[in-house]
């Protein structure tokens, strides 16, 4: 007998210059449990209906110039591969900071 498959709610929060671009401060998505990198931010293009462009290629892959966190914790670009989320995650999306 098969399972369902269980859901819980990803809050996605966009910062600074990426807000702007995106037009949204963020969204709360429904995901199915231990989903990837490459599905939120296929789950967040479908809801915010904006040019991800600014924070993914086409294949959906993070861009060198942003960084992610998930509750607080930073991860990799390396490390997305293996990023599995589950419901009350929080996954804060950031350009990387400049200065001079």
């Amino acid at each position: 007998m098969e399972r369902s498959s269980r859901y819980g709610k990803v809050r996605v929060k966009f910062y600074a210059s990426l807000r702007e671009k995106l037009g949204v401060r963020g969204v709360v998505l429904k995901l199915k449990e231990n989903s990837n990198f490459i599905s939120l931010m296929g789950k967040v293009a479908e809801i915010i209906g904006n040019d991800m462009s600014v924070i993914v290629n086409d294949e959906l892959e993070l861009k060198d110039n942003v960084m992610i966190s998930v509750n607080n914790n930073f991860v990799k670009h390396s490390d997305l591969v293996r990023l599995k989320l589950r419901g009350g995650d929080v996954v804060d999306v950031m350009p990387l900071p400049s200065g001079g």
